[in-house]
């Protein structure tokens, strides 16, 4: 028994230490994808400032008139 015994910790220590390392792969990725997303929103805020920027230095300030 005490070979079987010694496997099957063998075993055991090695699920988890690959569940350790599935869980730290995807916590990375978790985190990845959370700073790309702030970057992207980032992006796009800048951008839709720009153009608005752009967009009144080429036709002047917008003015809604009511009728």
């Amino acid at each position: 028994m005490g070979k079987l015994t010694d496997d099957m910790t063998r075993l055991v220590d090695e699920m988890q230490t690959m569940k350790e390392s599935r869980d730290n792969s995807i916590k990375g990725i978790q985190n990845e994808v959370k700073q790309k997303a702030d970057e992207t929103r980032q992006f796009i805020t800048d951008f839709r400032s720009e153009m608005d920027s752009a967009h009144e230095a080429f036709f002047g300030r917008k003015t809604f008139r009511k009728r």
